[in-house]
């Protein structure tokens, strides 16, 4: 025997009303005039923040709300080592995007080096740390912004 049932539901529905949370302090650095309900996170001028320097420490908000630190001459010997620093190149001009990579196979990283300039140079690395002058890969490239570098054809 079969039988049919059908079953009538009512549900009562209501529309919440989204609240916008965040800083409603207009002294913050963080204020949001839109924000209805405080969510505790105002940042003040004096209160801690990272500046995103490595070089540089207590970093706070200032009362331009701008966050920034005190430098640290020490802390880049921390970071890098004493005298760690290499001069590869100081005739080239307009450098915005460096990447190292072992161009020649000789397992040890190269310099590669986009230029504003519309260049692609690379900086070939004797194994010692000592780099060449530089070596013109290609110009002209309209519109260059970055470079990559892979082996294609998995050659080494």
């Amino acid at each position: 025997m079969w039988a049919v049932i059908s079953i009538l539901m009512i549900c009562h529905t209501h529309t919440l009303q989204a609240q916008d949370t965040g800083c409603t302090n207009p002294d913050a650095c963080n204020f949001d005039a839109e924000a209805t309900q405080d969510d505790a996170s105002c940042l003040f001028p004096a209160d801690a923040c990272d500046d995103e320097d490595p070089f540089t420490e207590n970093d706070i908000y200032q009362t331009d709300c701008a966050c920034a630190g005190v430098y640290n001459p020490g802390l880049e010997s921390e970071c890098y080592g004493t005298n760690a620093g290499v001069v590869i190149s100081t005739d080239t001009i307009g450098a915005f995007d460096v990447i190292a990579v072992d161009m020649d196979g000789d397992g040890d990283n190269d310099i590669l080096a986009s230029t504003n300039k519309e260049q692609i140079l690379w900086y070939e690395n004797d194994g010692q740390g000592n780099f060449s002058s530089e070596i013109i890969i290609d110009e002209g490239n309209l519109s260059l912004s970055s470079i990559f570098a892979s082996d294609l054809d998995g050659d080494g």
